[in-house]
Formats: C-alpha cells, sequence, structure tokens
C-alpha cells in the first residue's frame, strides 16, 4: 500500500505530465495521441520544429519507458542508457544468432520484462544494430511479432546526424548486407514493425520566414545555391558585438578561440573540479571536467533552472563563489549558477511501487557533478545541437565533414539579423546525403495529407478540456492528502513556496493555453509577464507591431484598450474580438479561482491538513 508520501509524489508526477501534454501544439498534440494509441512510431522534423519538448513529454507520460541513445553524450543527454549497453551489444558488426547465446540471466529477464522504448538520435543507429534489437526482443520473448510486441518510439533527423561506421571492415560487411546507405530505415526491421512515420512541419525556434524557406531548402538539399545567396545577403553585415559565441567545426578552433578569450580578461583564474562518482565517463558529459573562469568571462548555461536561466543562456560572470558562479545575462537579471548533477543511468528490474509487478526501472549508475557554465567564446556545430541562440558567428572556414553539419550551424539562430558569417558560404560546404534527404522529403508530404486525417480522428478541444479538468481534479486530490510523519512535514514546509510556484504555473499555463494558440491563429504573437501568480502585463506582436497591454486582469477588455490608445481595430475579425474578449474575461475569472484555491491551500497548510 503506498504511503502518503508516495501518493504525492506520484500526483506530482502525474500533473507533471498532464501539463506537459496540455501545453503541445496542434500538431505536437496530434503525434502524441498516436504514440498513446500503442503503435511503433518514427517523429522527426527540422531543427527547432519541438522535438525535444515532445520527447520529453512521451518520456514523463509513458510509464517504465525505456529511453536509449546511440552515444554515451546522447544517452546522457536524453537521461537514459546506451543501446549497446542496454542490449549488451559489443561494438563492430554483431551476429545476432551468435550473440544471443552470450547474453546473461540477468540481462535476460531485463529484455523480457521491456514494454516501451524510446530511441533518441535514430539518425546515428546503423542499420544492423537496428535489426539486432528486434532479433534480440523476438527470439527473447519467443514472440514472432516485431520486436517481440515491445512498442518503439524512435526520435530524429536522418537530415542531420549520419550512422556511426568506424573501420573499413564493418562498412564492408554493412554495404554488402544493406548496399550503400546503412540507415536504421533500411533496416529489415523498419519495414517489419510498419513504423507510423510523422513529421513536425513547423519550427518552433525561427520565425523569419526568408531565412526558415533557405534552411528548409538546405536541410533538403534543394536551390542550394539561390537558399545560399539568400542566407549570405540576410544575415547581418555589421560588426558582431565583442564576445559574440563562434559556432565552429572543430575542437582546436574552439580550444583557441575559448583560451584567448580567457587569457583577454584580467584578473584571476578559479578552477571548478568535477566530482565523479561511478560509472560515467566524463568525456561524454557536456560540463567540463576542470572549468576554469576569471570575472569578466563569457559564459553559457547548459543546464536549466526553473526561474532562474535556461539551457543556452549567454552571459557574463560577476562573482566567482565557492561552489557557485554569479552571472550577469545577455536578456537581463543576475543569476546565482549553483553545481548541477549529471546522471549516467541503467535500467534494471525492479518492483512497482504500485502494484509490486516487476517492471523495468532506471537506477543512478554514475554522476558527475559540476557548474553548468562552459567559456562561450566557442563551441562546436556538434556539441550546439539542441541550442537556441539570438546571435553567434557562424565559422566554417576549416570546411564541414559530416551530413548536415553547416544545416545545424545555421539552424541555432532564432532570426537572420541574427547570425553573423565568418565568411561568406558557398556549396562545397553543405553536404547531405540524397537517400536520406528524399525519405524525410516523402514523409513530410505524406504528413500533410495526414494532418486533417488526425483531426478528423482526434477531437484537440476535447483532449484539451480532458487534460485541464484531470488537472485540476489531480490537484485537488493532492491538497487532500494529509502529511503523516512532523519530518515530512518539515521537509514539504522548506519546499511549500517551490510547490506553490508551480503549481501556480500549471494553473496559468491550463487558464491561457487556448488564449495563446488561437491568438497565433490569427498570426498574433503574445508574451506574458507574471509576477505573484497573476498576469501583469501582456504584449501583442501583430503585423510587425507591437501592442501593449498593460494589467490583463482588470475591467478593461483588450479591445477597450485599444479604442482607448486609438488603435485601429477594423482590420481586426469580428469573431477574433468577441474571442479576446471572452478569454479576457476567463482569464480573470481563473484568476480568482487560483487565489481562492490558494488561500484554500495555505489554511489547510497551516493547520496541518496539507
Amino acid at each position: 500500500m503506498l504511503t502518503n508520501s508516495a501518493k504525492r509524489e506520484r500526483l506530482i508526477r502525474k500533473i507533471d505530465a498532464l501539463q506537459a501534454q496540455l501545453s503541445l501544439n496542434d500538431i505536437q498534440q496530434l503525434i502524441f495521441q498516436v504514440v498513446s494509441s500503442g503503435k511503433n512510431v518514427f517523429i522527426t522534423g527540422s531543427a527547432g520544429c519541438g522535438k525535444s519538448y515532445l520527447s520529453e513529454t512521451i518520456k514523463k507520460s509513458i510509464p517504465n519507458l525505456v529511453v536509449l541513445g546511440p552515444t554515451g553524450m546522447s544517452a546522457l543527454n536524453v537521461g537514459g542508457q546506451t543501446i549497446h549497453s542496454f542490449f549488451s551489444f559489443h561494438t563492430g558488426y554483431i551476429d545476432p544468432i551468435d550473440f544471443i547465446k552470450k547474453i546473461k540471466k540477468e540481462k535476460i529477464q531485463l529484455l523480457k520484462k521491456v514494454k516501451y522504448i524510446l530511441i533518441d538520435e535514430i539518425s546515428m543507429v546503423r542499420a544492423d544494430v537496428f535489426d539486432n534489437i528486434d532479433v534480440v526482443l523476438r527470439k527473447l520473448n519467443k514472440s514472432k511479432k516485431p520486436f517481440g510486441g515491445c512498442q518503439i518510439i524512435l526520435v530524429g533527423d536522418f537530415c542531420q546526424l549520419e550512422p556511426i561506421v568506424k573501420t573499413y571492415e564493418e562498412r564492408k560487411a554493412l554495404q554488402e548486407r544493406y548496399g550503400k546507405n546503412v540507415y536504421a530505415f533500411n533496416a529489415d526491421a523498419w519495414l517489419t514493425g510498419k513504423f507510423v512515420c510523422l513529421s513536425l512541419i513547423s519550427s518552433e525556434r525561427t520565425s523569419d520566414s526568408y531565412y526558415i524557406k533557405s534552411l528548409r531548402n538546405i536541410r533538403m538539399g534543394h536551390e542550394i545555391e539561390r537558399s545560399l545567396n539568400t542566407i549570405n545577403q540576410i544575415t547581418n553585415k555589421n560588426p558582431p558585438p565583442p564576445g559574440t559565441l563562434r559556432l565552429c567545426t572543430t575542437n582546436a578552433q574552439v580550444n583557441k578561440y575559448n583560451g584567448d578569450g580567457l587569457d583577454s580578461v584580467a584578473g584571476f583564474t578559479r578552477v571548478y573540479t568535477a566530482v565523479v562518482k561511478g560509472n560515467i565517463n566524463p568525456k561524454d558529459c557536456i560540463a567540463e571536467k576542470e572549468l576554469e573562469l576569471k570575472v569578466g568571462s563569457r559564459v553559457m548555461a547548459i543546464a536549466n533552472k526553473t526561474g532562474s536561466y535556461v539551457n543556452g543562456d549567454l552571459g557574463e560572470v560577476i562573482e566567482l563563489g565557492q561552489n557557485y558562479v554569479r552571472v550577469r545575462l545577455d536578456r537581463g537579471g543576475d543569476v546565482k549558477v549553483t553545481e548541477h548533477v549529471w546522471k549516467q543511468l541503467k535500467y534494471t528490474v525492479g518492483k512497482s511501487e504500485e502494484t509490486d509487478e516487476e517492471v523495468v526501472k532506471p537506477k543512478e549508475d554514475g554522476s558527475l557533478k559540476q557548474i553548468p557554465l562552459k567559456l562561450a567564446y566557442a563551441i562546436t556545430i556538434h556539441k550546439s545541437q539542441g541550442q537556441t541562440l539570438d546571435k553567434a558567428i557562424l565559422d566554417l572556414t576549416q570546411g564541414t565533414f559530416g551530413c548536415g553539419q553547416a544545416y545545424v550551424g545555421l539552424s541555432r539562430m532564432t532570426k537572420a539579423d541574427g547570425l553573423y558569417l565568418a565568411a561568406p558560404l558557398d556549396e562545397t560546404l553543405i553536404l547531405y546525403n540524397e537517400e536520406a534527404v528524399n525519405f524525410s522529403k516523402q514523409i513530410g508530404y505524406e504528413m500533410l495529407e495526414m494532418i486533417p486525417i488526425l483531426k478528423e480522428k482526434y477531437n484537440l478541444d476535447s483532449i484539451r478540456e480532458k487534460l485541464a479538468k484531470d488537472i485540476r481534479e489531480a490537484e485537488e486530490e493532492l491538497s487532500n492528502i494529509a502529511i503523516e510523519h512532523p519530518k515530512e512535514r518539515k521537509a514539504l514546509g522548506i519546499n511549500f513556496i517551490k510547490e506553490a510556484v508551480r503549481r501556480t504555473e500549471i494553473g496559468l499555463q491550463v487558464g491561457l493555453i487556448k488564449y495563446t494558440q488561437m491568438l497565433k491563429a490569427n498570426n498574433i504573437i503574445p508574451e506574458v509577464s507574471f509576477k505573484n501568480g497573476n498576469i501583469t502585463n501582456m504584449t501583442f506582436i501583430y503585423d510587425d507591431i507591437t501592442y501593449k497591454w498593460k494589467e490583463v486582469v482588470s475591467d478593461e477588455t483588450f479591445v477597450e484598450y485599444l479604442e482607448r490608445n486609438e488603435v485601429d481595430t477594423e482590420d481586426y475579425p469580428e469573431d477574433f474580438i468577441n474571442k479576446v474578449n471572452s478569454f479576457s474575461n476567463a482569464i480573470k475569472q481563473e484568476e480568482e479561482d487560483k487565489k481562492q484555491r490558494r488561500e484554500s491551500l495555505l489554511k489547510k497548510f497551516l493547520g496541518g491538513g496539507l
């Protein structure tokens, strides 16, 4: 039987997952529904389309999901284990029949318990490895079903990263079996697995239409010369501001620029040494084993801290503490950056807390603790993957040596005027695999045809209404669970403010999600500010004009505000105006409801009932 503490943890995880599902955009939500149906799915899309966020939502929502990556760094980044480690594959070409005979008893027990697997960066997984996963799961489960009946969720972009083939002998053996290309989609298991291929066809990162079109062309190997000419013309021609991050193709370049940048700053150097425990390779971690910093040096955050800094934030060091660094962010504000722990996970068989059934569970196999900062004079394009940057210098002067490398560098920026080129781009820098490009194009075309079919099958409004209802019910259930022990009460008291902030964020998301989606559908970009759980400011960007609507939660509607400030509203669709007003009133009511709930929760907490 679950203790109250365990019940609370379970409900908090449930609310977090529901909140993540509620915040998905339309395309993400449709794909999530297909994943939830139990089908084998491949999720792809260009850089910045929201693959990572959707993956995180899936991980939060599917119990006992095994998360795997093709490399140590990819596995660490997604909070999982490497494919080779999980399946006990050795490196090089594998004969699956010989391999199965060598699997240890504990590993057999683990693999038989697997129900769901998510593989990130699938483009780096070789066809033989993918086929071996299928063969092993079939054999051990004595099943003819693809992957032994296990649901497989694949995430990645075949236009960005290639499969890893280390030796000539490997490539020769692979090509004899699969032909010229050895992507996962060349494997037999791809066809027998009947994967539903889905593409996130919009970019969440960029808002510059010319830039987006050029990036898409470069990703797909289409109109390369014209697209490069466009990018060469529309990028920022002014000298980059001092300290602008440089994206390079080689570690040698990065080391030189970072070394020179640090040397240019006066003062003493403080060295922060990572604490490494257990089975983890520091080379797989984005954090530095030895982090050298000075006051005044340029840095980038490489982890998230709610309400403080996010992965990719840039700034300048203003204080070096014993186990912290204070940074003045470029976007404004000073933050205290404390140590972060990267965990290397390993999956084992354990009992479910809720059912006592044996399930696959992750456990910590090693860890690395370090200040989550890197010197930010330069970074390799490979390590910049997943980052969103306002501005950077793209330095391809040493050439490119991998498919999609130039595209990855270009797609880090949110808009063209944030991109500075170390040298004009030419066609020799754009490397791509024609088969991977054609495969990705086909998925994109099919996705355009599938969207109306999926929208007819899945009623998004009903889904979101149910999610909001489920969140309210889970929060109500959470508030009614009593604390069993004085020590637990003390621990909860310490974290009460954090928990209140988290719940406020959930409430605000529930109240605003439809509102912001409706605005975006009308080509209006909303930016919302909150303070003490209340909306303090909202800005709308419409036809490149910014409208400020202060104190949204007031008696004045949006349209009344515009009219008072002599803003012409004739071009606004009547339906849009009515919706804005109705949602404005809905937000005010939601704020009142939340205020009453917070007061009720506080009374329960102070009275010992929470």
